[in-house]
């Protein structure tokens, strides 16, 4: 048995979903990447357990030549085969819009035949690409993992396999020739319009060229990666029950841990309150005010919608409070930073960068995310 038809029968048995009478979808876009995965399957399982999914997205003159192809190539091999005909296209967010539109397709697809598992055909080179994405824009560590072999989707129904994720292209290629298997290029991946394009055109190449070596290094590195999230992981689940209780941060036991597990901690805690991918600084002036012993209490807005309440021993997540509405006309202007304002009859108040210690009024803090800005006056 070939190595890749080997990696493909493993990936799926060593998924929970999968028995040897199980339906399996497979995404295919007629490219050499997704066409050496079916026919890899098709040396494993007999046509009746495969589904095609197809989605022509409508964005270049040649997908009307590939839909065709698939449609003979199925026929041919006797395999079902449905097609997601992707024609109300955004005015922007092009990219994004043609995932959703794409996970969307394959949910139903799944539904339709009652399967469990889908199979697509990332590889080891666009995994390295996402990893470099991930870098350059910032954020959670996890995100440098890229794409993931196997997750759960469609609310954990069902298992996403990439068994093709440790395979370099050049062996798909390779592969494909020696099975003499029909593929497309898209010539739209030579554009340069896109982030992905750029970074597969021209970054990861010259990165190549400093060392042959370097996607090897980038693999090796998000494997050891992988294992340091899993041992904080494991060491999280140990001690949680300490520190949360009925979904409060125990600040008392909380505060007792060394600053990286604090701040560990209560990523995971706003995590599971369903606030993802906070901003870093948000994080770090969150963990100072929670450890702000002269404010044993108060509150911190996360957003337009939560906040963080603290009431000495405990910490929990709430709603901001909406303001009450009525019928009266209110005025409004943007708040001017370091200016007084005269509100009501004799009120004045002035929103300041800096702190403010002169003791002529009371002071209140706030951290603020960029979308919150501008501040406006809202005088009644």
């Amino acid at each position: 048995m070939a190595p890749l038809v080997l990696r493909v029968q493993r990936c799926l048995n060593g998924c929970r979903f999968f028995s040897p009478q199980s339906t399996v979808v497979v995404a295919v876009s007629t490219g050499v990447d997704s066409m050496a995965l079916l026919t890899a399957l098709q040396k494993l399982l007999p046509p009746k357990q495969i589904v095609v999914a197809h989605v022509n997205h409508h964005l270049r003159a040649q997908s009307q030549v590939e839909e065709q192809f698939l449609r003979k190539y199925c026929a041919n091999n006797h395999l079902r085969l449905l097609v997601d005909e992707w024609v109300k296209h955004p005015e922007s967010g092009m990219e994004a819009s043609a995932r959703q539109e794409r996970y969307r397709f394959f949910q139903q697809v799944l539904h339709d035949y009652d399967a469990h598992v889908l199979l697509l055909a990332h590889q080891q080179d666009e995994l390295v690409e996402t990893m470099m994405m991930q870098l350059l824009r910032g954020g959670q560590i996890e995100q440098l993992l890229g794409i993931r072999e196997q997750r759960l989707f469609d609310n954990g129904q069902s298992m996403i396999l990439r068994p093709f994720l440790g395979v370099s292209k050049q062996t798909l290629i390779d592969f494909a020739q020696h099975n003499h298997v029909t593929w497309y290029e898209d010539i739209t991946n030579h554009e340069d319009e896109t982030l992905r394009n750029r970074f597969r055109n021209h970054y990861i190449p010259a990165l190549m060229a400093e060392n042959p070596r370097f996607k090897d290094h980038c693999v090796a590195y998000r494997r050891q990666l992988a294992d340091l999230i899993s041992v904080r992981d494991e060491y999280l689940r140990s001690l949680w029950d300490q520190v949360v209780v009925n979904d409060q941060l125990q600040l008392r036991t909380w505060q007792t841990f060394s600053t990286p597990t604090q701040r560990a901690i209560l990523e995971k805690w706003l995590e599971q309150q369903g606030l993802l991918q906070l901003n870093q600084e948000l994080l770090g002036n969150l963990q100072t005010w929670l450890l702000n012993s002269e404010k044993p209490s108060g509150n911190l807005q996360i957003n337009s919608q939560l906040q963080v309440i603290k009431n000495y021993s405990v910490a929990k997540i709430g709603n901001v409070p909406k303001l009450p509405t009525n019928h009266e006309l209110f005025t409004e202007t943007v708040v001017k930073f370091d200016q007084w304002k005269r509100l009501n009859g004799e009120i004045e108040c002035l929103v300041s960068k800096h702190r403010l210690h002169n003791g002529l009024a009371p002071v209140a803090e706030m951290w603020l995310h960029e979308d919150q800005l501008p501040l406006k006056w809202r005088v009644q």
